[in-house]
């Protein structure tokens, strides 16, 4: 095992080197003031970057999802703050990479890169702003790095920490602080800075939707993955209230800083307890909000004008991993109305009764339809300029086609712990489907694009066609709702 040493502009870094892969983990790409917007870091001699840093504070997901998601990693007893890292995994290079840039760097002032720089893929890992982590095992990048893509994943404020009512957008602001350290310093690990590809999941699709609708980091991106994630972002988010509530302490930072990291944290827990977790009445869950400094306009006014190749898909059930077995037995003709009507889909509910079966079935996809399909099919056929490609991930595993279950694909990684919590699934299906996102990264044509036809990359199936290319499926259904 050999041992890297690299230059940032922030200071040297030690990292590891096994079967062609080097490692860069737990770099520190800015500091951040408890409820203060993040600022750049630096070190003093070498910075060893051989293990994760700590995660994002959060407690692990309650009741049904605490069964099925598997537990973030090396979370510690006692709540960190020293959390604004990132993690690199990136193929042997010659020592020709470009060097770093300062630590104010714009596009106009990258200097020129040998043929020899690879495409760059910074990943934002989901958890609904409030869990999760670039160190859970099925988000390492040793597979795209072994594909010649250097993967880039930050670790970002979570929960109040992160996207409190009073500080809004920390987490936003954090992930585009890693977006521009990843521009200034990636040439040094082998990156191409002028080909950075961000790609998100359910919660990081929202953020990497709105790093494309923000001035300062719409210019450091050649290319994005939505994944999973809505695209409307809502004026205002009422979590942090609930958390007050329960702390008997003003909506205020002043109030919020009389109190720790861990006592935010219990609260939130009480307030989720005695509200509940699910989707149709729970808790509030925290949102990345409008905000004039952080983000003034919603990514769904934005992105259909930009002329970057976007990637964009949903999974065929995603409301299989939010909606238990009991909550759709209990959807009665009453409430799926009542939610078509709600939702302005009551021409919807008719035309998905051709397609399903039971009140539960119907009202689980006219929720997932309203709140990611259509999104994502409006994005697809408003832009003019830009291509876009269409995917719907069908597989029916376990869980069926939920949300997230088609993590393990795209990583290729369906044997490490994240995979099996999911039921594994066809190799052969995470071969197609990992080979399709890295050749978007790398600048090629994953399949046929959206278009005016409307196609779509559907996987899952049969053994003898792991994806496929066609219309979009259902497009009576999304083409009623509003």
């Amino acid at each position: 095992m050999d041992q890297p040493v690299v230059q940032t502009s922030h200071g040297t870094v030690l990292g590891t080197t096994t079967d062609g892969i080097t490692r860069f983990l737990g770099i520190p790409y800015a500091d951040a003031e408890r409820f203060e917007s993040p600022t750049p870091t630096s070190w003093e001699g070498e910075l060893d970057a051989t293990l994760f840093g700590p995660p994002s504070p959060q407690r692990p997901y309650p009741n049904r999802l605490g069964d099925l998601l598997a537990p973030v990693p090396g979370l510690p007893s006692e709540c960190r703050d020293d959390i604004l890292r990132l993690n690199i995994w990136a193929p042997l290079r010659l020592p020709s990479s470009s060097p770093p840039l300062s630590s104010t760097s714009h596009p106009s002032s990258a200097p020129p890169l040998s043929p020899t720089s690879h495409p760059v893929l910074l990943w934002l890992h989901g958890g609904a702003l409030e869990r999760g982590s670039p160190a859970q095992p099925g988000n390492s990048g040793v597979a795209f790095a072994r594909n010649g893509i250097v993967f880039v994943s930050p670790t970002y404020r979570l929960g109040v920490e992160g996207w409190s009512s009073f500080a809004p957008n920390l987490g936003l602001e954090d992930v585009a602080a890693a977006l521009q350290w990843v521009y200034n310093n990636i040439g040094a690990f082998g990156g191409d800075p002028n080909r950075i590809s961000v790609k998100g999941e359910s919660a990081g699709g929202v953020l990497t939707a709105c790093l494309l609708a923000k001035e300062n980091t719409l210019p450091l991106i050649s290319r994005a993955i939505i994944m999973s994630a809505p695209l409307q972002v809502e004026p205002s988010c009422t979590a942090t209230r609930g958390v007050a509530k329960q702390l008997n302490i003003p909506e205020t930072k002043e109030a919020f800083m009389t109190k720790s990291v861990a006592q935010v944290l219990d609260a939130r827990a009480r307030q989720v307890s005695i509200q509940g977790d699910s989707v149709l009445s729970g808790a509030p869950i925290f949102r990345v909000v409008l905000d004039p400094p952080t983000l003034p306009t919603s990514p769904h006014l934005i992105l259909p004008a930009l002329k970057i190749p976007i990637m964009i898909g949903t999974t065929t059930e995603e409301y299989k991993l939010f909606l238990s077995p009991s909550e759709l037995e209990d959807i009665g003709w009453l409430k799926l109305y009542g939610a078509g009507w709600w939702l302005g889909g009551l021409r919807a509910v008719r035309a998905l009764w051709t397609h399903f079966a039971s009140y539960g079935e119907v009202f689980g996809q006219l929720v997932s339809d309203v709140g990611m399909r259509k999104p994502a099919d409006s994005l697809a056929s408003a832009r003019q300029e830009g291509e876009t490609w269409v995917y719907e991930f069908a597989h029916a595993g376990p869980l069926g086609a939920a949300h997230a279950t088609e993590l393990p694909f795209v990583f290729d990684a369906l044997a490490s712990p994240d995979g099996l919590a999911f039921g594994g699934g066809p190799q052969e299906l995470a071969e197609e489907m990992h080979a399709a996102w890295v050749r978007f990264v790398k600048g090629e044509a994953p399949w046929e694009a959206y278009g005016t036809e409307r196609m779509v990359r559907v996987f899952g199936g049969d053994a003898n066609e792991w994806a496929r290319t066609h219309r979009v499926r259902r497009a009576d259904v999304l083409d009623a709702l509003p």
